[in-house]
């Protein structure tokens, strides 16, 4: 990574949805892990609870691949001197070029029971699909499960984006 306006945001970034992670007797154990109920926040949706294991897996997954699609695309764009407006311009390319949508109806989980436990784990139940599903069809269960999924998805991601774009302009700064 060139840049070090971009590289120090993503360090921010990273260590904003970190938490030490404790043992079951209460006390740290030294490991940092990313903090599902942090990443549920900035999506707008429910946290899962700590033995909820899909909806955790699924919004940081999510983060991975939102770093990953910036580590290995966005940034082999952005050069050492470029400023903080030419990172968020980058960030903003990324997600205008569909490549948010990639990650996040990838992100859908596939097999039907994790998808379920995801869905009721996020209460992605209270999320308007009307826009993404075609009535013309067979609306079922899983078609609306998919789309209240990405939307959670979508949203997490936008988020992700703009809030990198911040850090990118504090770091300049600085």
């Amino acid at each position: 990574m060139k840049n070090p306006i971009l590289k120090a945001a993503l360090a921010s970034l990273r260590a904003e949805y970190t938490a030490p992670l404790y043992g079951d007797d209460g006390h740290e154990q030294g490991q940092s892990v990313f903090a599902p109920w942090m990443l549920a926040r900035s999506a707008d949706c429910a946290a899962p609870e700590r033995n909820e294991i899909e909806g955790g897996a699924f919004l940081c997954d999510l983060f991975d691949s939102f770093i990953n699609a910036l580590e290995f695309t966005a940034i082999d764009e952005i050069d050492a001197q470029a400023d903080a407006s030419d990172i968020r311009r980058e960030i903003e390319r990324l997600a205008d070029n569909g490549h948010l949508h990639e990650i996040a109806d990838s992100a859908v989980p596939v097999y039907t029971h994790r998808k379920w436990q995801t869905f009721v784990q996020l209460a992605a139940y209270e999320e308007d699909v009307s826009g993404l599903i075609d009535t013309r069809q067979e609306v079922t269960g899983d078609v609306v499960a998919n789309a209240a999924l990405y939307i959670v998805a979508d949203r997490l991601l936008r988020a992700l984006c703009e809030e990198l774009a911040d850090k990118c302009d504090e770091w300049e700064t600085l």
